[in-house]
């Protein structure tokens, strides 16, 4: 199995696409909630210097690990482990892993 950690070059998952591959039965295992640096500005935490980490989620699909975007092809983030946690229950996931390793150099 290849690690969500290397970089595989796999496109990203993007949302919209989760249902079908779970009516498909092409998503294998529990999806992966990682610690992550934030690629994207939103809500009350903007402030990208105060709060640089937030939660990501990878899936894996196809046998390779993806990471989890919008319709529109931004990554998906949270900053509350409860929020990722609701959001993955409301798309009928019922169990995931959590990572929360710092990243090198912090």
């Amino acid at each position: 199995m290849i690690s969500p950690f290397a970089d595989t070059g796999a496109p990203p998952l993007l949302q919209p696409e989760l249902v079908a591959l779970r009516a498909q039965f092409r998503l294998q295992g529990d999806p992966l909630v990682r610690w992550v640096p934030r690629e994207t500005k939103g809500g009350g935490f903007g402030n990208l210097d105060e709060h640089p980490y937030a939660w990501g989620i990878w899936a894996m699909a196809d046998g390779q690990w993806r990471r989890i975007t919008s319709a529109r092809g931004l990554p998906r983030e949270w900053t509350s482990l409860d929020r990722a946690e609701a959001w993955l229950r409301s798309l009928g996931f019922t169990a995931f892993s959590v990572s929360r390793e710092e990243p090198e150099g912090k």
